[in-house]
C-alpha cells in the first residue's frame, strides 16, 4: 500500500478526511498532535508516526533520562516506539515506524491508538518530573518506573 492510500483508508477508520502535504499530515488524537510522515527514500515505503512530548524538565533530569533510556531498551516501556531529544529544539519526541506494505486502514488505526496512549502516558510521566514535588521513581503510578518490567498503556 502506498502512503496516500493508507492515509485515505485511515481517515475512513477515523471518520475524518486527512489532508497531507508533501508526504506528511497531522492528526490530533487523545490530546496529542501526531505527525504521519512518509519516509524510505525514493521507495517511500515507510510510515513514521511522531509526536512532541514536551520540554525536557531540569528537575531530576538524570533520573528521567535513565527512565527514558531503560524504556527504549527493547521497547519495553514505549510500545514499540522510541523516545529521543530533538537536536534542533531540545524537546522530547516519540516516534515509531512501520512498513507501508504491512498496514491497511484498520491496522494503522490500531497502531495510532496504541501510539496515542503511549504518548499520553509519557506526557504524564514527564509532567510529573516537571513539578517540584515529582514522585520518586518507584511512585510514578502508571508511568514506567525504574526497576519495572513494562509500562502499562
Amino acid at each position: 500500500m502506498n502512503f496516500d492510500r493508507l492515509v485515505e483508508d485511515l481517515g475512513r477508520e477515523l471518520g475524518i478526511e486527512l489532508e497531507c502535504l508533501n508526504g506528511a499530515c497531522g492528526i490530533d488524537m487523545d490530546g496529542a498532535t501526531i505527525i504521519l510522515q512518509q519516509a524510505g527514500g525514493a521507495r517511500g515505503d515507510i510510515l513514521i508516526m511522531r509526536a512532541d512530548l514536551g520540554e525536557l524538565p531540569q528537575q531530576r533530569k538524570a533520573v528521567l533520562m535513565q527512565t527514558l533510556l531503560e524504556a527504549n531498551h527493547l521497547f519495553r516501556g514505549t510500545g514499540g516506539a522510541t523516545i529521543a531529544i530533538d537536536p534542533d529544539s531540545g524537546r522530547l519526541n516519540m516516534m515509531r515506524y512501520d512498513w507501508l506494505d504491512r498496514l491497511d486502514g484498520r491496522s494503522a488505526f490500531e497502531a495510532l491508538e496504541k501510539f496515542a496512549a503511549t504518548i499520553s502516558a509519557w506526557q504524564r510521566t514527564i509532567a510529573d518530573f516537571s513539578e517540584a514535588s515529582a514522585p520518586a521513581p518507584d511512585e510514578q503510578g502508571d508511568a514506567f518506573a525504574l526497576g519495572g518490567n513494562y509500562m502499562s498503556v
